[in-house]
């Protein structure tokens, strides 16, 4: 697995960009898909794919071994679907 300063890395040296404008960039672009994530708002990347948030609703859960009822606050997910050009060229890799 890759972390971040690898992948900012490997960016810049693909790019012939500075490493630290790549995480700068790496930054913002992260940043602005939490902006819109945050509001609910699904965003498309083409050739790459799309970010989207799914909020699953409270539930109320009953424990087996007290019968105590308990309330479970909503979760927020997000999911990638990536783009059958990205899978395509993911799988030729």
């Amino acid at each position: 697995m890759m972390d971040s300063k690898a992948f900012t890395s490997q960016l810049a040296k693909r790019l012939d960009a500075d490493p630290k404008d790549m995480a700068d960039m790496t930054a913002t672009f992260v940043a602005v898909i939490r902006e819109r994530m945050q509001e609910f708002d699904s965003v498309a990347i083409p050739g790459f794919g799309n970010f989207v948030t799914i909020k699953q609703p409270e539930q109320v859960k009953v424990d087996p071994a007290t019968g105590k009822r308990m309330l479970i606050p909503p979760k927020i997910k997000l999911e990638f679907s990536p783009s059958a050009m990205f899978k395509k060229q993911v799988d030729h890799e």
